[in-house]
């Protein structure tokens, strides 16, 4: 997943080519994604780096975005805790196809393990 141009991003660039019109630009992204218990986020963060002719390359410009379960965003249980039990609602559930790619997933990695 890559995230476009903010303004903001846009409006940083700019005023930095304005700034050093010697130098160039490279945009960075990376994403990560962490599931636990069953619950998802992802985190992807876009960076700008100046590259000018015999100076180190500085970063001018960050930005990440968060989204996911708010609980395990918070670095709380994603499940609501005791139990796997999520505020009284029992337990949840994995979507059927994440929860069968799991599965295949383990089943390739014991086999592996078994030679």
């Amino acid at each position: 997943i890559t995230m476009a141009a903010s303004a903001e991003e846009s409006k940083v660039v700019e005023e930095d080519k304005a700034r050093y019109p010697q130098c160039n630009h490279s945009v960075q992204s990376s994403s990560s994604y962490r599931f636990i218990n069953g619950a998802g986020t992802s985190e992807t963060t876009r960076r700008v780096i100046r590259v000018c002719p015999d100076f180190a390359p500085k970063e001018i410009y960050r930005s990440t975005d968060k989204s996911g379960d708010e609980e395990a965003l918070k670095g709380g249980d994603a499940l609501g805790g005791l139990g796997g039990l999520n505020n009284g609602k029992g337990p949840r559930q994995l979507d059927p196809a994440l929860e069968k790619e799991m599965q295949e997933a383990m089943k390739n990695f014991e086999d592996m393990l078994k030679g």
